[in-house]
């Protein structure tokens, strides 16, 4: 068992629920550094520490800054927006409703 599966464990999230939060954890690494992909990640190594040293859904989620940056200097903008967007639907029911984008854009 991982820290990390102990750790929620301890917060009463026990066996197969503290396994799925992690296993949803790595496939999101793995989505987020897939997204990168092998020229990304040598053009961006920081990223790819962040993102890999990530512990947890809220660190991941504040990485999505940096990786939205390296994506969009190597695709453009939009497609780096539409590569994050798919990113961003696998943290559901994993963060505070607050750190989660909002359902549209704001108006102004």
């Amino acid at each position: 068992m991982s820290w990390f599966s102990s750790f929620l464990s301890k917060l009463g999230l026990g066996g197969n629920d503290a396994e799925r939060v992690v296993q949803r954890l790595e496939n999101i690494r793995a989505a987020m550094l897939d997204t990168l992909g092998e020229d990304g990640a040598q053009k961006y190594p920081a990223v790819v520490r962040r993102v890999f040293h990530s512990k947890d859904a809220q660190a991941l989620w504040y990485a999505r800054g940096e990786l939205m940056a390296a994506l969009a200097d190597l695709h453009g903008e939009r497609v780096a927006h539409e590569m994050m967007a798919e990113v961003s639907t696998l943290f559901d029911g994993l963060l505070p409703k607050s750190l989660t984008s909002r359902p549209k854009r704001l108006k102004g």
